[in-house]
């Protein structure tokens, strides 16, 4: 099935086509992980995954440079407003483990057992439309701060991974804007805070005010959710309170 999706992606709409085809990407050696970061299809698929949740459109000439140079602690990274980073070494070690667990789980599977994930994997395709919307986040010249950021992108890219975590670490929620030490935290905070958004069905309205019609991000929230801010982060810190408890396992 998402064989099938990428390439409707890259085939069904010429306009994706030319975005996917206008993504400059480095030279480098052919592997598991550069192959799917390389692939015109899923670059197509991001594209149109990113207007698909915030309902707005990259600009045409949209070309994006992607590089595998970064050697920062997190897998990819934003240069400047056009450019992502991928940390090449830390992809090949993360594949590397979740091939080896592959292999253990198709050796349990011949004993009749099962794997069962208590954090599940980071899925590496998603990391194509989270960098996106940084992108299209840089275009627009959206500036907010960054639990806004990366955790639009987070809810765009749709992987549970970081939120897991943050839920199995039991740290409480606090309000959104308080500030978090883990880099991580900060990243599930602001998906928690976006998922809130998605239930109210204000995303769009949020992203057309403040990428499209230049309002500032609080006040494009606090229209989209029709709340002020106070009354806004307080709703949505009860809501993600109860929201993360699901995602925690149950007591014994």
């Amino acid at each position: 099935m998402l064989a099938v999706a990428l390439l409707g992606a890259l085939q069904g709409d010429p306009r994706l086509k030319k975005l996917a085809e206008q993504v400059t990407i480095a030279p480098v050696a052919s592997s598991k992980v550069t192959a799917m970061l390389s692939d015109r299809a899923r670059w197509a698929a991001g594209f149109k995954t990113v207007e698909e949740k915030l309902g707005g459109r990259f600009d045409d000439a949209t070309a994006v440079e992607v590089t595998w140079d970064y050697e920062g602690s997190e897998f990819a990274k934003m240069a400047g407003d056009l450019k992502i980073r991928f940390n090449l070494a830390k992809l090949e070690a993360y594949q590397k483990k979740l091939d080896e667990l592959e292999v253990r789980r198709v050796e349990l599977a011949k004993e009749g057992k099962r794997m069962v994930y208590r954090l599940p994997p980071a899925k590496m395709e998603r990391f194509i439309p989270h960098e996106l919307t940084h992108v299209l986040q840089k275009q627009r010249k959206v500036a907010a701060p960054e639990w806004f950021e990366e955790g639009l992108a987070q809810w765009v890219g749709d992987d549970p991974n970081v939120l897991i975590g943050f839920a199995l670490s039991g740290k409480s929620v606090g309000l959104v804007d308080e500030r978090l030490a883990e880099p991580d935290d900060v990243y599930a905070r602001g998906h928690l805070f976006f998922k809130w958004l998605d239930s109210r069905g204000a995303v769009k309205k949020a992203v057309q005010a403040a990428f499209f019609d230049a309002v500032p991000w609080k006040k494009a929230l606090e229209d989209a959710a029709g709340l002020e801010w106070s009354a806004l982060a307080a709703a949505e810190q009860a809501w993600s309170a109860r929201e993360l408890e699901k995602l925690r396992p149950p007591a014994k």
